[in-house]
């Protein structure tokens, strides 16, 4: 099984243990707010007890133990959509820039996010070699999309099950299915919004039950309402990051940005998983095939992945 990889390029301690067997953490959230974080727990092969609003109950919540985050853009972009490598940069810094200025009521959340710019690997990997090289890559697919056609895109995510530490993650966006715009004026499935959700998936949340909110679960194509937090989002990511102290970064960007294949880990607690779907839930004129879905995917562990999705959804306010 290919092995997942690591964004903060930690050596991962010996003092792991096996994939979780039992130990469970609750998922504390306001009632005022109804956001999810997603957690260790593999929903393929357990029940992780979902509370009312939907959030897993069971596992580690997900959050980077490194506050020094960095991502490279796949340097193609879409050549079939004819959008450049810059311009995602671009577009991915404005997204995690949205999720750091939060406003937390004292704080701000204490990640920084830095671009490595154009990368050369186009698959989601991770390498559990010490001297490995990993990259969280942002990537298009023009060719092929092997997951569901009305997925917009979805994030890999891999993650240490024994203390939900976030080590990698990877987002694919559906350039096969889907076209994309990223004026202001003319909207159709607007990249930044897309490029928003899974940027706060990247952060470790799930998808929210609040309509509205840039994690709701469901996206009109022509909204660029959640390019800007809700509430119900703003709680999210000031729960998964609280106040800290100054943060101070010097981004390393490897020599070779080539794919490696995924060494092999040797610790079954390190998992790269899927994590969940933003879909259609009505026909889509902006796809290339239409969509219909009767109900949302469900977060699943797809060959030892957790990816989560998004979706889109005609009627979104």
């Amino acid at each position: 099984m290919p092995a997942p990889r690591s964004t903060s390029r930690l050596s991962l301690p010996a003092v792991l243990f096996p994939l979780l067997a039992g130990s469970a953490v609750l998922i504390h959230t306001p009632a005022a707010h109804a956001y999810c974080r997603t957690t260790s727990c593999d929903t393929q092969n357990k029940d992780c007890k979902p509370d009312a609003d939907s959030c897993s109950t069971e596992g580690y919540p997900l959050a980077w133990k490194s506050l020094c985050l960095y991502y490279g853009v796949q340097r193609d972009g879409s050549r079939k959509r004819q959008i450049g490598a810059t311009l995602v940069d671009d577009l991915v810094q404005t997204a995690f820039d949205t999720w750091a200025s939060a406003d937390c009521g004292d704080h701000n959340p204490p990640f920084v996010a830095q671009s490595m710019g154009e990368v050369e690997c186009n698959q989601p990997e991770f390498n559990c070699g010490n001297s490995d090289h990993n990259t969280n890559t942002v990537m298009f697919r023009d060719t092929s999309w092997p997951y569901d056609p009305a997925a917009l895109a979805i994030t890999t995510v891999t993650v240490n099950t024994q203390n939900g530490e976030i080590l990698d993650a990877d987002m694919e966006i559906n350039s096969h299915d889907f076209s994309f715009t990223t004026s202001d004026v003319v909207v159709n499935n607007d990249l930044r919004s897309v490029i928003t959700h899974e940027a706060g998936h990247f952060l470790g949340l799930a998808h929210s039950p609040v309509l509205g909110s840039t994690m709701y679960s469901g996206y009109n194509s022509r909204d660029t309402s959640i390019r800007s937090l809700s509430d119900d989002d703003i709680a999210g990511i000031c729960d998964i990051y609280p106040k800290a102290g100054n943060v101070s970064c010097s981004l390393s960007i490897p020599p070779d940005t080539s794919c490696l294949g995924g060494t092999e880990c040797t610790m079954q607690t390190v998992r790269k998983t899927t994590t969940s779907c933003f879909m259609s839930l009505s026909p889509t004129p902006t796809a290339d095939r239409t969509a219909w879905l009767g109900s949302l995917l469900g977060v699943g562990l797809l060959i030892g992945r957790r990816r989560r999705a998004l979706q889109a959804i005609s009627g979104r306010r």
